[in-house]
């Protein structure tokens, strides 16, 4: 059998995206009650529920918490946070 299932595929990318949305989401809450120079990766990742190496796959800049705060910004103005 190969490993060419598109379900597989799919399920594997609709896996990332959720923890990407749930990296996001954890920030965007810390931001807000914390403001961003007060929270550091490591309350990003416990309030996510993510493994670590999840974090730096989709934030792999050596400054992740402003790449995430980019992000949750983009989720604000676009509606999806």
């Amino acid at each position: 059998m190969s490993g060419s299932d598109p379900a597989v595929g799919s399920d594997r990318a609709t896996g990332k995206s959720e923890a990407r949305q749930r990296l996001v989401a954890g920030a965007y809450e810390l931001f807000s009650q914390r403001g961003v120079q007060a929270v550091g990766i490591d309350a990003i990742i416990e309030r996510s529920g993510v493994a670590r190496q999840t974090m730096y796959r989709h934030f792999a800049s050596s400054k992740n918490s402003c790449s995430l705060f980019r992000a949750t910004r983009a989720a604000v103005d676009t509606g999806l946070a």
